[in-house]
């Protein structure tokens, strides 16, 4: 099921092959680490964390309409690609 699904804030999932998940490649860290860092407050500020909450609530509806809603989400599943995206 989670092979369909294709959004840009979403990582695609490919399989499973011989036990392994195999799924984009995400060289990142989740956005709880990213708003920890000590940096955080001058690599993140208010416009940049509201451009994130955007892309996260995109990505919850894309799945809405494919009636597939995670029933846990956290900042730790949420990871940043780079500075505008999520």
């Amino acid at each position: 099921i989670l092979k369909k699904f294709t959004h840009p804030n979403i990582i695609q999932y490919y399989g499973i092959v011989q036990s392994m998940v195999l799924m984009e490649y995400a060289h990142c860290q989740s956005l709880r680490q990213c708003l920890r860092s000590s940096e955080a407050k001058s690599n993140y500020p208010l416009g940049t964390l509201f451009e994130y909450f955007k892309q996260i609530l995109s990505a919850l509806c894309y799945l809405e309409e494919e009636d597939f809603l995670p029933h846990e989400l956290n900042w730790q599943m949420v990871l940043v690609f780079h500075s505008s995206l999520v």
